[in-house]
């Protein structure tokens, strides 16, 4: 029932219930832990940026795959904290899609440090198509400037 209100939440996209979210990054059950993360996809809560960095971290692939996509979409707080932990997923997560999204959300924030990874990546036999959006934003953003 649990899991069904979390994905309910994160796919309504109404943030209203964001702070009652938070007590449960610490579940023991990775799904859960998985829905805390997707459902803030979209938050404007701060108290919600320790949190998913936090989730970052977990030991479960998709918790620590939302939580990159959500905080790494969320271009609303930039921070050298945020940059670092998106820097050492894109860097060193097992990953491919998780690499993918930290990367996206590094090149949404403009950040070059992105641009010898993603290249890399890129370059990359397998799972290269996890990259391309990263790289489009990159793009972007630099004919912007």
């Amino acid at each position: 029932m649990l899991i069904t209100a979390l994905y309910g939440l994160g796919h309504l996209g109404n943030h209203r219930c964001d702070p009652h979210l938070l007590p449960f990054e610490t579940h023991p059950e990775p799904t859960i832990r998985k829905g805390v993360a997707f459902s803030l996809l979209g938050t404007t809560l701060p108290e919600a940026v320790p949190v998913l960095l936090r989730l970052m971290d977990d030991p479960h692939d998709g918790a620590r795959d939302w939580a990159t996509t959500t905080l790494g979409a969320a271009t609303l707080f930039d921070t050298p904290e945020i940059r670092a932990a998106l820097l050492k997923r894109a860097m060193s997560d097992n990953d491919a899609m998780t690499r993918g999204e930290a990367l996206h959300g590094l090149t949404w924030r403009g950040d070059r440090r992105a641009v010898p990874l993603l290249l890399a990546e890129l370059a990359g036999d397998e799972h290269a198509y996890y990259f391309e959006d990263a790289a489009r934003t990159y793009s972007r953003r630099r004919r912007q400037r």
